[in-house]
């Protein structure tokens, strides 16, 4: 029995030992993470318009940050600092969690943050216990999401495991790195799967429908007298509504909207699947939405 026991422990600690040290390591997302202080922090210190973007990998691909920055300080007439903040496959929950971990409980500040978004901005219905747990949350943190956006105990349990055990928080990415050695084609599966934005949006989604983390986002700009922009990304075939709650709170001057889901000069062949663009598609982006944000960076 003891031996049972001391065996499990070790193989317990093992594992945990190999998800820190050797899965996330692996992992691209989770590397870059590791910049996201220094970055913020960076922002911080500039005497440039400061200017945050957080997204996910649409904005990877859609968007040159260096030619944005140029872009911006051409059409300010003053130097423009630009920096991105993403994680793949992320939803609003996630952003929530990052600009309140790398921003306002570090305080770091941006005079604008920019969320680039596709779908809806409703709360996300599946939480990301591992990257919000594990990487943008601290202690501090944990009554808001325990209470803000997870309704039953067992979430609450999951996230308080995920927040500090690493092999528990990774059992997915464990399970499909497993798959993806011993299945042929399980991870061009996955990407298929991230290509498609209806798999991954809320606009079909169950009864959690509401906007508490936006709501957040707003009351924590305004309290920084920072400019909240909300930019709608064009996807390739998928078709989405401005949610009318984003339309309200933009009328009552709580931040700005900037609609880009029919941008000119993308064409289907501007991307390579339903939501990441080329090189050339990103370059169209780049130049459009530069100028649809330009008139937007002022001072509140």
């Amino acid at each position: 029995m003891k031996r049972a026991l001391l065996f499990t422990l070790v193989l317990l600690v093992g594992l945990e030992v190999a998800t820190r040290f050797v899965l996330f390591p692996q992992s691209k997302d989770i590397v870059r993470f590791a910049g996201f202080q220094e970055k913020a922090d960076d922002l911080t210190r500039s005497q440039a318009l400061r200017v945050a973007i957080v997204s996910n990998s649409s904005a990877q691909d859609g968007i040159d940050r260096t030619r944005l920055e140029s872009l911006l300080s051409q059409s300010r007439g003053r130097p423009v600092q630009v920096e991105m903040f993403l994680a793949d496959d992320s939803e609003i929950v996630t952003w929530h969690a990052m600009l309140q971990h790398y921003f306002w409980s570090s305080g770091a500040r941006a005079d604008v943050y920019v969320i680039n978004y596709f779908g809806s901005l409703r709360d996300s219905p599946q939480f990301e216990y591992l990257r919000v747990g594990m990487f943008f949350t601290k202690f501090s943190d944990w009554h808001y999401y325990l209470h803000a956006q997870l309704d039953t105990t067992a979430q609450r349990v999951q996230f308080v495991l995920s927040s500090i055990w690493a092999t528990f928080g990774a059992r997915d990415r464990i399970r499909d790195r497993t798959l993806d050695v011993f299945v042929p084609g399980y991870r061009d599966f996955l990407e298929l799967l991230s290509g498609d934005p209806k798999a991954h949006t809320a606009d079909n989604q169950g009864d959690r429908r509401q906007f508490s983390a936006l709501h957040d986002i707003i009351s924590h700009t305004e309290h920084e007298g920072a400019r909240l922009v909300l930019s709608a990304f064009p996807t390739r075939t998928y078709r989405y509504n401005l949610d009318p709650e984003l339309l309200s709170l933009a009328a009552a001057g709580h931040l700005n909207l900037c609609d880009l889901r029919n941008t000119p000069g993308l064409t289907p062949t501007s991307y390579r699947d339903d939501i990441h663009l080329i090189a050339a598609g990103r370059d169209v982006f780049t130049e459009r939405f530069a100028a649809a944000l330009g008139p937007m960076l002022v001072a509140r």
